[in-house]
């Protein structure tokens, strides 16, 4: 009985380190699934504001062209009416 006894408790002893050691895995994995998560936030974050300069970009970009043509219809404008100048100074 007391064999048993003894091999009762070892075997009771085995099952909590083996349960310390699943907590410990188990914590393990919930702090790295944190970790992973802070990234990926972090990720979203710099993604949303990287979209974010694309569109402002985008929309400089835009407003450039249309101040390019603007500036060439003024051009054109300018060199026809020094044109006609000329000519009505002839």
């Amino acid at each position: 009985r007391e064999a048993h006894e003894e091999a009762f408790s070892r075997e009771r002893e085995n099952l909590r380190d083996w349960d310390k050691k699943l907590q410990e895995g188990q914590e393990r994995l919930v702090e790295g699934q944190r970790l992973l998560n802070q990234r990926e936030e972090k990720v979203n974050e710099k993604e949303k504001a990287l979209m974010q300069k694309e569109k402002e970009l985008e929309d400089l970009r835009r407003k450039v062209e249309i101040d390019v043509v603007a500036c060439k219809e003024k051009e054109a404008d300018i060199s026809s009416r020094l044109s006609k100048l000329a000519d009505q100074e002839e």
